[in-house]
């Protein structure tokens, strides 16, 4: 598979009437996984690319991401994912060694990185 479809809902400062927005997301490789919160959304490409979008998805700034990025640091190739996990502003990455992989918002200590 090398596109998704996804919906959202406008952002709480437009007009909640409008409908969800169907939107289309192209991708240069096969999506091996998919995993979806509240506030974000990440895939993992065949290719060993990590992709994601949404709210605090590459990191702890709570900025919009409407557009897949590349989440740096982390190669599915490299690493080999297992699982995606997401909370509603971070991501975990299990890998196929048993390590796992985290980004986004650190405030509270959710990542398990030192402040």
């Amino acid at each position: 598979m090398k596109q998704l479809v996804t919906w959202r809902l406008p952002l709480v400062s437009q007009h909640l009437s409008k409908a969800s927005i169907p939107t289309r997301i192209q991708t240069p490789h096969s999506i091996s996984k998919v995993a979806v919160s509240k506030h974000h959304a990440v895939i993992a490409l065949d290719g060993g690319e990590l992709l994601a979008w949404g709210g605090a998805a590459l990191g702890g700034d709570l900025d919009l991401e409407s557009k897949p990025k590349k989440i740096t640091g982390i190669r599915d190739a490299e690493i080999g994912v297992r699982q995606i996990a997401l909370g509603d502003w971070h991501t975990a990455v299990l890998a196929t060694d048993g390590s796992i992989w985290t980004c986004g918002d650190n405030r509270k200590g959710q990542l398990g990185h030192r402040s």
